[in-house]
């Protein structure tokens, strides 16, 4: 049996969200829709060893003791993604978490045998009192007996493969590709200051809330380039903020602080929500939604409301489709990617 000895807390560390698609063996893992999410810490992605995530990627992980001395980790069969689209998991927060000084993996290899892997400072790190446990990505893909293998791709994301025979680069999708940078293409137009870098997480900002609201993303990027044209200091004459221009009081009124609004996840989500419980107050009319997200719920309630500002957003959707389908680009963001190689 592998030697141990006790682990304990030394230091906080804070890992940062991984604001990237991820796949496992060709199936989209959203992120923010795990239970804990995958994270960054020096440069490195750390793997969250949850009840959702180790058995897509075939194999159980649990303390070996309460002194939180080893990991053990027993391979078993892939079982697919554990994601439930359509949930939010973890809102594309960052993690406090310890970092648990002298841990070490346990892993089963041939004949039984143990063998212990020693992690060096900050590779193993406990969440929520030991009941989430994190370690380096390239820490498990050591690991011979998982047969995982990973590919990045700073477009579409992370790839990882369960399966020995085959490589995770197979399931790279140049549909994806294509749709992210279109998109991202769209925002940097409008808005030049940005590299093309932040125009990709702000798209996958914009589909996160997609997502999580169940709106088209194409229009919640023309109601927020008809706003703003995705200038995240934007201030309007009347106070309006961010991206999405959201009023202070309005933020107030919902339990924002609104200095929050100048981030562009908040002010993203929080405009998105905004204009998605409109559209289920009025019945699914997206002119009576859009009206009273701009000009206010009284207008409308009144009849004394414009349409203009509807018709200019809804065309901008329009106009985004047509767009990518004149430049080449893919108007469908797939969920499934079928190996290539």
């Amino acid at each position: 049996a592998a030697e141990l000895s006790p682990a304990e807390p030394d230091h906080v560390v804070t890992m940062h969200y991984l604001s990237k698609d991820i796949y496992i063996d060709g199936v989209l893992v959203n992120n923010y829709q795990l239970y804990r999410p995958f994270t960054e810490l020096n440069d490195r992605t750390y793997v969250p060893l949850t009840e959702d995530v180790t058995p897509a990627l075939g194999f159980l992980a649990e303390w070996e003791s309460e002194d939180f001395s080893a990991v053990r980790i027993t391979k078993t069969e892939a079982t697919g993604s554990g994601a439930y689209f359509g949930t939010l998991g973890w809102d594309l927060e960052n993690v406090v978490a310890w970092s648990m000084k002298g841990a070490g993996i346990i892993i089963e290899g041939e004949g039984g045998k143990e063998r212990l892997i020693k992690l060096e400072d900050e590779e193993a790190v406990s969440y929520a009192d030991g009941l989430v446990i994190y370690v380096p990505l390239y820490r498990l893909l050591e690991i011979e007996e998982l047969g995982l293998s990973a590919y990045y791709d700073s477009v579409a994301g992370l790839y990882l493969s369960t399966d020995p025979n085959t490589p995770a680069e197979g399931y790279y999708s140049e549909n994806n590709v294509s749709y992210i940078t279109g998109r991202a293409e769209y925002i940097n137009e409008n808005q030049k200051g940005l590299s093309f870098g932040e125009c990709c997480l702000y798209e996958y900002f914009f589909r996160h809330a997609a997502t999580i609201t169940g709106l088209d993303e194409d229009f919640l990027l023309a109601l927020a380039r008809q706003e703003s044209s995705f200038d995240t200091k934007d201030t309007s004459a009347t106070g309006a903020l961010g991206i999405m221009q959201i009023q202070r009081q309005t933020a107030r009124d919902n339990g924002l602080d609104p200095e929050k609004l100048y981030s562009p996840h908040i002010n993203i989500d929080f405009g998105s929500t905004y204009i998605r419980n409109y559209i289920a107050i009025y019945g699914g009319n997206y002119t009576k939604a859009l009206s009273a997200y701009n000009q206010g719920a009284g207008k409308v309630a009144s009849g004394e409301y414009s349409t203009g500002y509807a018709k200019a957003v809804l065309s901008k959707q329009t106009e985004i489709k047509n767009r990518m389908t004149r430049r080449g680009y893919s108007n469908e963001f797939l969920t499934v990617t079928e190996c290539t190689k």
